[in-house]
């Protein structure tokens, strides 16, 4: 029984294996690419500026890799916002730009999600840990 059970199994899985390697039709998109660029109109201070503040940021932060130096939250909070003038380079001040715009995680539906799903594992986890 045992034997034919295996053979069965081993049959329904070579089916599958073959059938499963059919070729698909080939790809008849075509694309119109262009044989030069034009960088030349291309304006990228949105994102240099974001990078000075990261940078900025980054080197506030470390300060605090120095025993007894304190860093500040508020002004910490003040850089990713772009309020109150908070950079050295005041060009970044009067920028207009923001990190918090265009950072991912600033979607509250996004959170929202992450708390549920770490409280479904965890109420999982508990119940198994109780059963």
């Amino acid at each position: 029984m045992n034997f034919r059970l295996l053979l069965l199994l081993s049959l329904l899985s070579a089916i599958i294996t073959i059938y499963s390697c059919k070729k698909d039709d080939p790809d008849t998109k075509t694309y119109d690419v262009p044989t030069t660029y034009n960088f030349d109109s291309v304006d990228y201070s949105g994102q240099t500026a974001r990078l000075d503040m990261l940078g900025e940021l980054s080197v506030e932060m470390k300060k605090g890799n120095t025993k007894g130096t304190p860093v500040s939250a508020v002004l910490l909070k003040n850089m990713y916002a772009n309020v109150g003038s908070p950079f050295v380079k005041d060009s970044l001040n009067t920028s207009g730009k923001k990190l918090k715009d265009k950072h991912f995680f600033r979607s509250k539906l996004f959170l929202k999600a992450i708390w549920m799903h770490w409280q479904q594992r965890v109420n999982h986890r508990w119940m198994v840990l109780t059963v």
